[in-house]
């Protein structure tokens, strides 16, 4: 193991400072030396060539001295300053000298903050901020799970549905939502795959939301059977798709090849 603080004090000339304050610059000095010394090891290097290597931080020891005591001599707040802009400075010859390491360090942050970034952001709409609708304390979500198989995604049937909406008496109000379905948008300039959620009659009423143009959905056309022929639009698609033509209510879509009727369009900026 090599003496670099030996090496920093037989090299470093006397500096206007106090014995304590010496002996944390020169423990200082022979880190950053002992750094530079493994990192090239690390690369590669023969030891010799990390002792050159460790040793060509510092050339001139005359000047590096002078430097020192002219940053020990400004107030406290300018040795903050010119402290972190030699850490800068180091920091950026070492990761200059070592591009491997620079880029997997690099990396490394990005993955960190952004998983960090992601993780808060679902954190704060879940936990932190109340859902974007009418009374949200008092929604809760009601699922379905196999108690043999706790794994597999939650799924409540529709007979179970149609149960739980008339025989509850804990809830005002019950709704259904589905998985988001595929379907494949023709017949009206090019062929476009829509994500689409089938939704019960009380399903906007409930979150406390009424359509910006036409209407939502009626109990009348909340079949227990099949699926309604009408279809809702969200502000965003009927914008993008149709240019917010407002004689887009009543109009026909085709969807897998099935026929439905436009009644409404969502408010801008609902999401569900």
């Amino acid at each position: 193991m090599h003496d670099w603080s030996g090496y920093v004090r037989a090299n470093l000339p006397p500096l206007a400072v106090g014995p304590q304050r010496e002996s944390e610059i020169v423990a200082e000095l022979a880190l950053q030396m002992e750094q530079v010394f493994a990192a090239a090891l690390a690369g590669g290097a023969s030891e010799d060539e990390a002792v050159r290597q460790a040793r060509g931080q510092f050339a001139d020891w005359g000047a590096l001295a002078r430097e020192i005591d002219t940053a020990e001599r400004r107030p406290a707040r300018g040795r903050l300053l010119t402290g972190a802009w030699q850490d800068m400075r180091y920091a950026s010859r070492f990761l200059g000298r070592n591009p491997a390491f620079a880029a997997i360090a690099i990396a490394t942050l990005a993955f960190g903050i952004g998983g960090n970034t992601a993780i808060f952001t679902m954190v704060d709409a879940a936990a932190l901020r109340s859902l974007p609708y009418r009374e949200p304390a008092s929604l809760m979500a009601i699922e379905t799970r196999k108690e043999n198989q706790p794994e597999i995604e939650p799924w409540t049937s529709a007979l179970d549905f149609f149960d739980i909406r008339e025989r509850t008496r804990a809830f005002s109000t019950v709704a259904a939502v589905s998985p988001v379905w595929n379907k494949v948008l023709t017949g009206s300039g090019e062929a476009e795959q829509l994500d689409c959620l089938y939704v019960s009659a009380d399903f906007f009423p409930m979150l406390g939301v009424s359509a910006a143009l036409g209407r939502t959905f009626l109990p009348p056309e909340d079949n227990r059977t099949q699926a309604g022929t009408v279809v809702v639009l969200s502000h965003a698609f009927w914008q993008r798709r149709f240019a917010g033509s407002r004689d887009m209510v009543g109009k026909a879509l085709t969807l897998d090849g099935g026929v439905y009727t436009v009644i409404g369009v969502l408010p801008r900026g609902f999401r569900y």
